[in-house]
């Protein structure tokens, strides 16, 4: 097998990965379609489980202080607590901040009641989305279909062959 065979193969093979990637999403798309519309009937998010294959948990958010105006927020800390800003508000006390403030009428301050800019208030209960946990004998069993049928592509006239993988 020269050079030529085997970047051809890898591009071949980039390209089906790109294709399963983009398959997975639509797919993943309806589950959360379907999960969505579910959350907003019933407004409880459930966990399907599908015997043998996997489990598909429903996310909703939680209640979050978030940081809505970076600049802002930037500025605040810097007045207040300079030792804590390099370039950037250090992660540790932007962690401690979000944490430690107060939520009144969506309206986020300090204890001391000191609104701070940049920050808002985000209601929980926003539905995220879905994910696919695959049991371990499904892994097992589709991972064996995914390899054969690779192949098989792979031996079809106009496919680049593949090496065989352990594994």
């Amino acid at each position: 097998m020269n050079r030529a065979d085997i970047v051809s193969r890898v591009v071949w093979l980039d390209q089906v990965v790109a294709a399963a990637r983009d398959a997975r999403k639509a797919l993943v798309d309806d589950l959360t379609a379907d999960a969505r519309a579910e959350y907003e009937e019933q407004q409880t998010a459930s966990t399907w489980r599908i015997k043998g294959v996997a489990t598909v948990p429903q996310a909703v958010s939680n209640d979050a202080v978030v940081v809505a105006d970076e600049a802002r927020f930037l500025d605040w800390v810097a007045q207040r607590h300079p030792t804590e800003v390099e370039t950037i508000v250090r992660p540790a006390f932007r962690t401690l901040v979000l944490s430690s403030v107060k939520v009144s009428y969506d309206t986020v301050h300090t204890e001391d009641g000191e609104v701070v800019p940049g920050l808002a208030f985000k209601p929980g209960g926003e539905f995220i989305g879905v994910s696919v946990r695959a049991t371990p004998e499904a892994k097992q069993a589709f991972g064996a279909l995914a390899k054969a049928t690779l192949l098989e592509l792979a031996a079809k006239d106009g496919a680049p062959a593949l090496v065989e993988v352990e594994g």
